[in-house]
């Protein structure tokens, strides 16, 4: 009997061990090769860098940095031992014990409470095999574990450990989650800031001290009872370390650095090197922007789109509350979003309350801020400059002022600047209706944006207050200044050049790239306006009409008749008429050329054009790098076409250049984690290169191949390739443009002595004023602005590029030319310049009243004198020939 049960037994067994066998051999035959520590290949982060070795973003699927087990602290790995798995040191992959333990107390829990899985499990499955829940994966994992014991040292599986695991913040890794959560390096954690990191990768978001500071507190204090129990630190460590203050940092957001110009970085590394080497390969990726000058250009940009939006009126408050509750739950609710997003850290204490968010110290409700570190009247969650949400709490209309509540300060918005704020009408110009009184826009209880524009209210109005009516209306309170905003509909971009490096130094596409990813500075193509005319005069003085800048041309009304080919039929020809006009309605007689382009008349714009054909102007755009498709009638040189913003400011820039072919770099150099160079000045062009090719080989053969325009060879040929029209051209040009700025009458006088810097440029606007442009450079620098809808309509009455997008460029280009030397246009050989006379465009004479200089090449420059002007002193003349 007993020899038949104990056979039984051992046969079961047997049996057993046989099909363990099969199953082991089973999933073995279809699991992973171990890996050695050599052959690990972790995901790693893409670090973006500025110009200057700043940081200005990531790119990853897991942002991970790699550290050496032996660089950390002794109780870095003790600490994660003792908190996953403290039998580490003793078990062979597996902890059977442990799995038995974990199956009984989730039995009585009647839930999963506790795991069993070792370390060695840990490191099986988030490496070699996926994060599925089931039996498979289990015994794959325990198969794994085993192996990895034999082949693997346990510092080698602790290495992978440390250096995979997911920690919560976007981190992965013990030295990527040290640097995200205490802002240090791994191997400078101390034992307190270890053993909360030990806490996490159980439940990364559930034990967050940065979310769940309380649970996080109490996991902490959980994993340092366990080192002691362990022996790992003494009883007074842990005391000691579970009472100790917990500071901890917010994850830094890269975004708001430059997302525009982040994204077409990315976009182009992918094409280069696609997406897996991008991502997940720790590229180090040198750009060639320029952060601080980029900041001015998004501050510029946001400001210029805003002030624009405001002369278009009011669209009204955010929304109404009725009672003194709802006001101050809505400012608890704002203070909480603002603390969330702008504190940089948290402290902790030994009970896990949050104690200080950033600068402010709060009571122990975790509510009320006791004090602010710092000492100023604003809080430090607000920055002067920014947007907020306010409620309106009085309206006084008699003073003149509005008071606003904002979180943890109260501010004023003295009436005199916000007298924009009336309903919205593009047809009437913001100056002819204005409000009368704030209550006409605002009334008590409304949220509203306000801009912080000082920390302190301290105007002369104010101030001039009677003292009676201070105290008993106002409290004698310290305001914040404040100016009423909203956030505007209209859109702009920006991108800047650096003329000698070639580098994109700054590129704003759009107001918030949250709302819209589409980047208008290279991918919107919108009509350019007059600011295309430069090419159109250029492309004359090229021709062979004989057109030079002191060149008579009429400006009086034309009308032009086209056949209607869709309304003609056999038996009658019906003709359409164009009759072109200028902004100003209003026509000059004769004007000089340069006149003509610096004041951007339309009429001698037309006449020119129909001179010299459009297919040459169309070609000469073609050769100066447009790409885009272009009109082919009379309007070409208006701009009725659409180009891009980059397009258009490379054309300028190779004015600027002397005609100097221009391939803006945007990424100067990638290296891989060994520091070795995969890529070098590459250029943005690369994004466009079918587009550029095409328009190169059309333009040859048109231009060169075919000679549709005869004999060019004089003007196209030169022994440097990049030489993309003749010097002396394109300085004209630039002494024309300039005039723009500097002469009575030129559209863009408002940037006269802005600029310590030689500037030269155009303003553009289109029909019905929806798109406005100013495009310009310097010696050093050439920027382009665009100012209009995302779907185009009108951006307002009155908002030509002079008015809406020259103050943008104008705001950015004298924050960018901080600290640069003066550096003036050079000038070619080949070039003498003449004192010309406004009336004729003859030399001038001590007769002459009014008198400009101007380049010209030297065969063509003037050699008549006028007669026309009244005679005036000789010896004053010469002075001021001389002083010009």
């Amino acid at each position: 009997m007993w020899k038949y049960i104990i056979g039984s037994i051992a046969a079961l067994f047997i049996g057993g061990l046989i099909v363990l066998w099969f199953v082991v051999a089973s999933f073995s035959s279809k699991l992973p090769k171990i890996i050695t520590v050599q052959d690990y290949t972790p995901l790693k982060v893409t670090e973006v860098f500025d110009r200057n070795g700043e940081k200005i973003g990531e790119f990853l699927r897991e942002k991970r940095s790699v550290i050496e087990t032996k660089d950390l602290p002794k109780y870095v790995s003790q600490a994660f031992i003792a908190a996953e798995d403290s039998e580490f040191y003793e078990h062979t992959g597996v902890n059977l014990q442990a799995i038995l333990r974990a199956m009984i107390a989730n039995l009585k829990a009647g839930k999963t409470v506790q795991g069993g899985s070792t370390i060695t499990q840990q490191v099986a499955k988030q490496i070699l095999l996926t994060s599925e829940r089931s039996l498979d994966r289990k015994i794959k994992e325990a198969i794994l574990a085993r192996r990895m014991e034999k082949d693997l040292s346990k510092e080698d599986i602790m290495y992978l450990y440390l250096n995979q695991i997911y920690f919560g913040q976007g981190a992965y890794g013990i030295e990527m989650a040290a640097q995200v959560y205490f802002k240090k390096s791994a191997k400078d954690l101390d034992i307190h800031e270890s053993a909360m990191l030990a806490g996490l990768p159980k439940a990364p978001s559930a034990f967050s001290p940065v979310t769940n500071p309380e649970r996080a507190k109490i996991r902490q204090k959980y994993v340092l009872s366990r080192m002691a129990d362990e022996e790992f630190i003494t009883e007074e460590q842990r005391v000691e370390n579970s009472d100790k203050e917990l500071k901890v940092y917010f994850k830094e957001d890269y975004k708001d650095f430059a997302p525009f110009f982040l994204e077409a970085v990315r976009l182009e590394l992918i094409k280069e090197f696609g997406e897996d080497q991008v991502l997940d390969k720790g590229l180090k990726v040198f750009t060639s922007l320029d952060l601080e000058k980029h900041k001015a250009a998004q501050v510029a940009l946001k400001k210029g789109v805003e002030d624009l939006d405001k002369r278009q009126g009011f669209r009204g408050s955010l929304g109404k509350l009725q009672t003194e509750a709802d006001i101050l739950n809505f400012i608890a609710e704002q203070r909480t979003e603002l603390l969330n997003k702008k504190a940089p850290f948290i402290i902790i204490d030994s009970k896990g309350k949050v104690i200080q968010k950033g600068d402010l110290i709060f009571d122990e409700s975790a509510n009320l801020v006791v004090k602010e570190t710092t000492n100023s009247d604003l809080p430090s969650y607000l920055e002067v400059n920014e947007l907020t949400k306010g409620v309106v709490s009085r309206v006084d209309d008699k003073n003149g002022f509005v008071e606003v509540l904002i979180p943890d300060s109260i501010g004023l918005i003295d009436f005199e600047t916000m007298k924009w704020a009336r309903e919205p009408d593009p047809s009437s110009g913001s100056k002819f209706s204005e409000l009368d009184r704030p209550s006409q826009a605002l009334r008590k209880g409304d949220i509203i944006l306000v801009k912080i524009i000082a920390k302190s209210f301290n105007t002369e109005k104010f101030n001039k207050l009677d003292k009676k009516i201070k105290s008993q209306i106002y409290s004698n309170i310290n305001y914040v200044h404040l100016e009423l905003e909203q956030i505007p509909l209209a859109d702009g971009s920006l991108i800047s050049i650096d003329q000698k490096t070639e580098e994109v130094i700054a590129m704003v596409g759009g107001y918030d790239f949250s709302k819209s990813e589409f980047n208008k500075a290279i991918q919107a193509a919108r009509q350019t306006g007059s600011s295309f005319k430069p090419i159109a005069y250029a492309s004359a003085l090229d021709s062979d009409k004989d057109f030079k800048p002191n060149t008579l041309v009429l400006d009086i009304p034309i009308v032009f008749k086209e056949e209607d080919k869709e309304k003609s039929t056999k038996n009658e020809t019906i003709y359409s008429k164009y009759k072109p006009a200028n902004h100003s309605k209003n026509f000059k007689g004769e004007v000089l050329l340069r006149d003509a382009l610096l004041q951007s008349l339309n009429l001698p714009t037309i006449r020119i054009t129909n001179s010299i054909g459009v297919t040459w102007v169309l070609n000469y755009a073609r050769r100066l790098g447009i790409f885009s498709p272009l009109n082919q009638d009379i309007t070409l040189s208006l701009g009725s076409s659409g180009v891009t913003l980059y397009e258009m400011t490379k054309v300028y820039s190779q004015f600027g250049r002397l005609g100097k072919k221009i391939r803006p770099i945007i990424i100067k150099k990638v290296e891989d984690e060994k520091g070795e160079v995969l890529l070098e000045n590459y250029t943005l062009d690369k994004r466009f290169s079918e587009e550029i090719l095409n328009n190169e080989e059309q333009w040859k053969e048109r231009v060169i191949t075919k000679q549709i325009f005869g004999d060019v060879t004089n003007i196209f040929a030169f022994p440097d390739e990049d030489q993309l029209i003749k010097p002396q051209t394109a300085y004209i040009m630039t002494d024309i443009l300039k005039g723009v700025i500097e002469d009575e009458g030129g559209t863009g006088g408002s940037l006269r002595g802005l600029i310590p810097h030689p500037i030269a440029g155009k303003t553009g606007t289109t029909d019905n004023y929806f798109d406005a442009w100013f495009i310009g450079y310097s010696p050093l620098i050439a920027t382009g602005v665009w100012v209009g809808y995302e779907q185009e309509r009108s951006l307002g009455r009155g908002e030509v590029g002079g008015r809406a997008a020259l103050p943008i460029w104008a705001e950015y280009m004298k924050a960018a030319h901080k600290d640069l030397p003066y550096v003036d246009f050079p000038v070619p050989s080949g070039i003498v310049f003449a004192k010309i006379d406004a009336t004729d465009g003859k030399l001038a004479t001590p007769m002459s009243k009014k008198t400009f200089d101007q380049a010209f090449e030297q065969d063509f420059a003037p050699t008549e004198k006028t007669d026309a002007g009244e005679t005036i002193d000789e010896k004053e003349f010469l002075k001021e020939d001389l002083s010009g």
